[in-house]
């Protein structure tokens, strides 16, 4: 299976985001990582990556609670002000919540793709590279 080409994960506990990026070298699910501790700088980076025209990341693991600017804070900003390229980042809510009205409410929104509870696995990754490599070839 090949790689992603890249993968942002939005989580305001770093450990978090080791976990995943050990994970990922482990699978060998992207060929590069980019983690932010918070949806702020992410939103950044986004908007200079749609500025200077250059590519998007392939997949977004977004944490729900943050300070600041949470989870869904982050899809509302997406959505309104990126609604041209919503389309083409698959969105992965990766949370500790197993709220049900959490879940419901990603079920729902048009940008998330699939509400995982933390912690993610092997597993979990293996599956999602398929699926995007499916989803690439039918493109």
């Amino acid at each position: 299976m090949s790689k992603l080409r890249q993968v942002w994960v939005i989580d305001d506990d770093p450990i978090n985001n080791i976990v995943f990026r050990k994970l990922s070298d482990f699978t060998g699910f992207t060929e590069e990582l980019v983690d932010f501790v918070n949806a702020v700088d992410a939103l950044d980076q986004l908007q200079q990556l749609v500025s200077d025209e250059k590519a998007l990341p392939d997949a977004i693991f977004l944490d729900v609670s943050m300070p600041i600017v949470s989870g869904w804070d982050f899809l509302d900003q997406l959505k309104s002000t990126f609604s041209s390229c919503v389309n083409s980042v698959t969105i992965y809510m990766l949370t500790s919540s197993s709220n049900q009205s959490d879940i419901h409410r990603a079920a729902n929104h048009s940008c998330v793709n699939d509400y995982i509870v933390k912690p993610i696995t092997v597993d979990k990754l293996n599956e999602i590279k398929e699926r995007h490599q499916v989803h690439q070839n039918a493109n």
